[in-house]
């Protein structure tokens, strides 16, 4: 669910595909928004190899408590001109699944919705609306059913305190633009889209008022229109929702933060104050939220310190102990599949470029599990499984930015009956690999 996910950080992540330098020692760059003007794009996620090519390569896979036998793959997506982008990923089947983002259409940071469709067999895009002239730019999506889809984001008219909600649905042959409320005076953006059934679905975002800042917005679809929820606003300073989730119509949450990490509980009745850990002495955020088959209730995302960036987990809004693979890593989005088969994605930096970040929880630890690098930048905002236990995991990669899917497929230890044996084929081999890999498992990976 970057951005999902390019959601929120140090100020909500308005026009979700702007351009923002991450520390200038560093030299990275990677998507997120700008709050006080639509600056022109640059080019990111520049050409610098960070590895080589082998041709060949069979790694054998030995079956133990705790492994992940198995593959990522990037398959390939389409793109539009300038810069491409994907934060949520929903699926229906294994033959059906969305992904949702938007692309660059000039040089001055306009942005337009992406939406792209999995048939089984190829991703292709599928036109949707866009509201005015200016920017619009979708955050997350949900499926009810192939012909009851839900993507949200914002558009703008203007400056950043007049964005408005942006919700589009899909009724088995097209989107449409659906009206949604917005608090009048205020920017208001949405950044998750939870839906429970037809007539009980969810959508957390922000508004912004230039004086005061960013407060928490909760919206509901009741089977006929959307309406505003009043929400806390726990933290002293920004209170913006990246995420939220589901469980039943009276057991909803939602997360987010900036300087300090928030969540809320929905109770069937009303929103109240979660209490979460605050790590990092500079900032910590939370991203995404899911729910375990068991009912535990995981969250991802990041702290700071002076001079790093650490992954943040937490269990049930506790603290857990998870791999930092470099020091500079963040966790964007989490699904489960299991309540020992869990998967966080993101980013981390072997070197001096962002690349992709994958994570699995066994029921005892989370591991880094590796995922396909690239020559170029990369990063992964969010994920999602789907029927048959395929794991979907969509962001951005290459120069000037290209949509970034990657499916992971197989099955785990205790169901493998034999070692397999991969096709030779050319695959990439970074020349740093992330600290905490789970070394019990050898996992081959390869770019398709």
């Amino acid at each position: 669910m970057i951005t999902r996910r390019n959601y929120v950080e140090g100020a909500i992540f308005t026009l979700a595909l702007l351009v923002k330098l991450l520390l200038g020692s560093i030299g990275i760059l990677m998507w997120v928004g700008s709050l006080s003007s639509k600056a022109a794009a640059e080019t990111l996620l520049a050409r610098n190899p960070v590895g080589d090519i082998s041709s060949t390569r069979t790694p054998s896979v030995t079956p133990v408590e705790g492994c992940v036998p198995g593959v990522w793959s990037i398959i390939p997506s389409p793109n539009q001109m300038g810069a491409n982008i994907l934060t949520g990923v929903a699926s229906v089947s294994a033959n059906d699944v969305w992904a949702v983002g938007g692309y660059f259409v000039d040089t001055v940071g306009v942005t337009q919705t992406l939406i792209l469709h999995w048939n089984g067999s190829e991703w292709a895009q599928v036109a949707s609306p866009n509201i005015g002239t200016d920017s619009n730019t979708l955050h997350d999506v949900t499926a009810l059913s192939a012909n009851d889809i839900w993507a949200v984001g914002e558009y703008f008219a203007g400056s950043p305190s007049a964005a408005q909600t942006l919700i589009l649905h899909w009724d088995g042959s097209s989107w449409t633009s659906v009206v949604s409320p917005n608090v009048a005076g205020s920017g208001n953006y949405l950044s998750g889209v939870t839906a429970i059934a037809a007539a009980d679905i969810w959508a957390v975002g922000s508004t912004l008022v230039e004086a005061t800042g960013y407060s928490s917005l909760t919206m509901h679809y009741n089977g006929s229109q959307w309406s505003i929820v009043p929400s806390p606003n726990p933290s002293a300073g920004n209170n913006s929702l990246a995420a939220v989730v589901a469980v039943s119509s009276s057991r909803v949450y939602a997360v987010g933060g900036a300087q300090d990490t928030v969540a809320i509980s929905w109770d069937g009745h009303s929103w109240t104050r979660v209490s979460t850990p605050d790590p990092g002495s500079i900032s910590s955020t939370l991203y995404d939220v899911a729910v375990a088959p068991s009912g535990d209730v995981w969250a991802v995302g990041a702290y700071s310190d002076v001079s790093s960036l650490h992954t943040l987990i937490l269990r049930n809004w506790a603290q857990v102990a998870g791999p930092t693979p470099s020091s500079f890593s963040r966790l964007y989005s989490i699904s489960a599949v299991a309540d020992n088969d869990m998967w966080a994605v993101g980013y981390y930096t072997p070197g001096v470029l962002l690349q992709t970040l994958t994570l699995h929880w066994n029921g005892a630890q989370w591991a880094v599990v590796r995922s396909p690098s690239t020559p170029w930048q990369a990063a992964l905002y969010g994920v999602g499984v789907s029927p048959g236990r395929d794991l979907w995991a969509v962001g951005s990669s290459h120069d000037p930015g290209e949509s970034l899917t990657m499916r992971y497929s197989g099955l785990p230890c205790d169901t493998l009956t034999s070692t397999p044996t991969p096709t030779a084929r050319p695959t990439f081999i970074p020349t740093s690999t992330p600290t905490g890999i789970a070394t019990q498992c050898p996992i081959s990976f390869s770019d398709v």
